[in-house]
């Protein structure tokens, strides 16, 4: 009974992610009157460089916006570009009031770029707020 629910609760979240994926495609240029935000988490799933772009329009209207800073660290560590996810998580605590989810990414950041020291110290952090 509750693996039917779980995979019917599944199916739906699919058809909804469809429909948002289908709904930005007909959307196209409209979709810029959206937040830079919003727009996006939209263009994530098929178009990273524009989500990318889009993140950072983002923090250049908004230099405190934790979601953008969160979401653009994770879209460079998806791409294996773990200096410039660093980077951004410290431009994030520099701006931004520190949160857990910050300090725990940065820290599996610097694991990448062989600063495992940092890495203890941010996860550290991370465990305590």
């Amino acid at each position: 009974m509750l693996a039917r629910e779980l995979a019917r609760r599944a199916g739906a979240l699919g058809a909804l992610v469809a429909r948002v994926d289908d709904d930005a495609i007909r959307i196209g240029a409209g979709a810029l009157a959206l937040a830079p935000q919003q727009r996006a988490l939209l263009l994530e799933a098929s178009d990273s460089a524009a989500a990318e772009a889009a993140y950072r329009q983002a923090l250049a209207q908004d230099a405190c916006c934790a979601v953008a800073y969160v979401n653009l660290g994770a879209l460079l560590s998806e791409s294996r570009r773990f200096a410039e996810a660093v980077a951004l998580y410290d431009q994030a605590l520099e701006f931004c009031d520190a949160t857990a989810l910050v300090h725990f990414n940065r820290a599996t950041a610097l694991e990448e770029v062989n600063r495992p020291w940092q890495a203890v110290f941010a996860y550290k952090r991370a465990l305590e707020l």
